[in-house]
């Protein structure tokens, strides 16, 4: 080497590589760069290897207790940069959460926060109705109209584990919806704690559902409107009577317009929906025991940084 050359700090990597296990898959990757980006395997390196450690091609074998999945998903955003693209790049929801556990459980902060804005990308977390409407109508949609609440259980799961709670409202709602048996039957013994909030639930979303539903009782003087809502009201309470889970930010206003309702009372209906849907929304973080959405909103900004710094890049 020439004399007035110099090895750069951070960018002068270690030859030697390691074997990770994680249940029954094993991962040989170079050490020195897993040490730069995580504390925690840095100073688990740290320290001497016993000598009758198990080895493969002469490599030592450490042993972490995380799911096999999970952490293949973890080490390929660390090594490959085009596995975890910042948001809104697409990402399913089993990566971003995997990445969002581990990255936290690791110590690896440019992850972590990358994780926490596809969630939010995602809609999983809105903090008032309006903005939920506004930002994207459709997320509410597509979660209800799955057939199992485990997408909904896998966010609470994970942003309880990360201390995210700014996520959790709305990821309890979204797994309110679903009735009695559907939530029982994906139970499991890390959810059950979960599920068992949401069943308690139920007769608070049914109750914000038959707020939400008053404007169908307007009397109006027009018979063909009338004879509309009274008919929508006794299918709505069919539903209720029939089980229907309760659904109280459904917009049930939406097609009012289309089949025939004056304009008077499709007004009526559209304030009378929004107010009522708006308290419960304020409300619903006290219903699952969190706190305020004004103070789960500051613990975001502190962990994420502005409410328009979504680069996926951190702070």
């Amino acid at each position: 080497m020439e004399k007035n050359t110099v090895k750069v700090e951070g960018l002068w990597f270690s030859h030697e590589m390691i074997v990770i296990k994680a249940e029954h898959k094993l991962f040989r990757v170079p050490a020195g760069i897993l040490s730069a980006r995580s504390s925690v395997f840095s100073d688990m390196m740290a320290f001497p290897q016993p000598l009758d450690e198990e080895r493969i091609d002469g490599t030592p074998v450490l042993l972490v207790q995380d799911t096999a999945d999970g952490f293949d998903a973890f080490l390929r955003a660390v090594y490959d940069t085009s596995f975890f693209m910042p948001a809104p790049a697409p990402v399913d929801l089993f990566t971003a959460l995997s990445i969002l556990r581990l990255s936290h459980k690791y110590d690896i902060q440019y992850l972590h926060r990358r994780a926490l804005d596809h969630l939010v990308v995602d809609g999983w977390y809105h903090q008032t109705y309006d903005d939920f409407r506004a930002d994207n109508p459709d997320v509410h949609l597509r979660v209800i109209a799955q057939s199992s609440p485990i997408n909904a259980l896998s966010v609470i799961s994970a942003a309880t584990e990360v201390n995210a709670l700014w996520f959790l409202p709305y990821a309890y709602y979204c797994a309110s919806t679903f009735s009695c048996n559907t939530l029982l039957a994906a139970s499991t013994t890390e959810t059950q704690p979960y599920v068992q909030r949401c069943l308690l639930s139920h007769a608070a979303l049914l109750r914000a559902t038959v707020s939400a539903n008053q404007f169908l009782a307007t009397r109006c003087r027009k018979e063909m409107c009338r004879d509309l809502l009274e008919c929508r009201l006794s299918d709505f309470f069919a539903s209720v009577i029939a089980g229907s889970c309760p659904n109280p930010l459904a917009d049930s206003v939406v097609d009012l317009k289309v089949e025939g309702i004056c304009d008077s009372c499709y007004e009526n209906a559209v304030i009378q929906q929004h107010e009522a849907v708006c308290t419960f929304w304020e409300d619903l973080p006290q219903l699952y025991g969190l706190p305020s959405w004004a103070d789960l909103h500051l613990m975001k900004c502190v962990a994420m940084g502005p409410e328009d710094d979504v680069t996926g890049e951190g702070t």
